[in-house]
This record gives structure tokens, sequence and C-alpha cells, in this order.
């Protein structure tokens, strides 16, 4: 048995952007305002997306 989906898509882009953001977050545990020592860490992390601008177009 063979099932067909047809999908109609009435989006007009007019503008499009990829994107990439990297980040780098620094903490370290504090006490009394004072970065206690060994206790840093730091986290890197990226991710991507899509904006996209234009027009939907509706029945």
């Amino acid at each position: 048995m063979l099932v067909v989906v047809i999908v109609l898509v009435a989006i007009v882009a007019t503008q499009s952007a990829y994107v990439t953001e990297v980040n780098v977050t620094k903490t370290a545990r504090e006490s009394f305002e004072v970065d206690i020592p060994f206790t840093k860490s730091h986290y890197v992390y990226s991710y991507d997306f899509v904006i996209k601008a234009g027009f939907e177009v509706e029945d």
C-alpha cells in the first residue's frame, strides 16, 4: 500500500539569516565576595538558528 501526502506551503521568505552564537560562561564559588581557589568553572557552548522574514500567504 502506497500513501502519498501532499502539503502545500505558502510562505514567501524575502530575507533569511543563518546565525551561530558562541558563548563562554566563567564562574567561581565565592565567600564574602572573594573567589575561592580551585572552584572555577568554564562553559563553552554554541547554537545555530535561522531568522526568516517574509509573508505567510493564506487562502
